[in-house]
């Protein structure tokens, strides 16, 4: 851009030295000023035109705005050196020519003084609107970042807390309730007959409190898998008959006839699904006896293996 300016003005100054040796009619001053102005016009569209594509991205704005300090710098050096050699030019041609055209060379010398003084001027103007633009731009870049990094730090802590919850959920979900009972019958001898609900007054366990000692009925609180067991003793040369009852539904029998006069114990065991609400028992199906003592215990007992 500049090497067009300092180009035209060479030219302009030769075209008027060789018009002075010549002793042709100096040229108009509104025709060299037009010829300048047209180029200051075309210096000043290709700056309009570079300021444009600063605003199409990023990577372009750092780029061009290099490229811009770059030449500016450029520009500003050349500008030093073609003033200097312009200074140069134009003094050693007002020597030569004083005496002819003094006049005529001062108008010139303050033209051209103005002329660079004005192109400096509009060049720093220029300068200052790209920086301010520049500015503009880097401001609403990073305001923009930074409302991004607050949306995303404000969705990672929503994130983090639901999975807390969630969790904690699952945690509480993992948990299975202490649901367990064991109860005994201490007295000797119990004579029971067919299908009579068996009783175990006395509690060892009863967490959950499922258990009724008045009824020796478990009623579940919990729904889940839970495994019951009955342990009895068989009075000698007599016969037990046991069941463990789901809602009156059978889950599991056993007999046991003792001739040894040991006094057997037996146990029974049966695991079952268990609704919220529903009872189990032990039951005789046919007239029994059962005997106890200190080493021989008759229970019944149940624990929540599951939920």
């Amino acid at each position: 851009m500049w090497n067009l300016v300092l180009c035209g003005l060479s030219g302009i100054l030769l075209g008027v030295l060789f018009s002075f040796q010549r002793s042709c009619p100096i040229c108009s001053k509104f025709d060299y000023d037009e010829k300048l102005l047209e180029r200051v016009i075309r210096n000043d569209i290709l700056l309009n035109d570079a300021l444009d594509k600063i605003t199409e991205t990023k990577a372009k704005v750092e780029h061009v705005l290099t490229r811009i300090i770059e030449d500016n710098a450029k520009a500003v050096n050349t500008l030093d050196v073609k003033r200097k050699e312009l200074d140069d030019n134009v003094e050693s041609f007002i020597n030569s020519v004083t005496r002819n055209v003094s006049v005529t060379v001062e108008e010139m010398k303050a033209s051209l003084k103005s002329l660079v003084l004005q192109t400096d001027n509009e060049l720093k103007a220029k300068t200052r609107q790209i920086d301010e633009k520049v500015e503009d731009f880097f401001y609403s870049a990073s305001q923009a970042v930074h409302r991004n990094v607050t949306d995303l730090s404000s969705a990672v802590q929503l994130l983090v807390e639901r999975t807390a919850s969630e969790l904690d959920i699952i945690k509480d979900q993992l948990k299975v309730p202490t649901s367990y009972f064991r109860a005994r019958i201490t007295a000797s001898y119990t004579e029971l007959s067919g299908a009579q609900d068996v009783v175990f007054p006395t509690v060892d366990v009863n967490e959950g409190q499922g258990y009724d000692p008045s009824t020796g009925k478990f009623t579940a609180s919990i729904h889940g898998m839970y495994l019951f067991s009955v342990q009895y003793c068989v009075e000698n040369n007599k016969v037990v008959h046991l069941e463990i009852v789901h809602g009156g539904k059978t889950l599991q029998r056993s007999t046991e006839y003792d001739s040894s006069a040991y006094f057997r114990c037996v146990t029974m065991q049966v695991s079952s699904v268990v609704a919220m609400g529903d009872m189990v028992w032990v039951r005789s199906t046919e007239s029994s006896m059962l005997f106890s003592d200190s080493i021989r215990y008759n229970s019944f007992s149940g624990t929540l293996i599951h939920v």
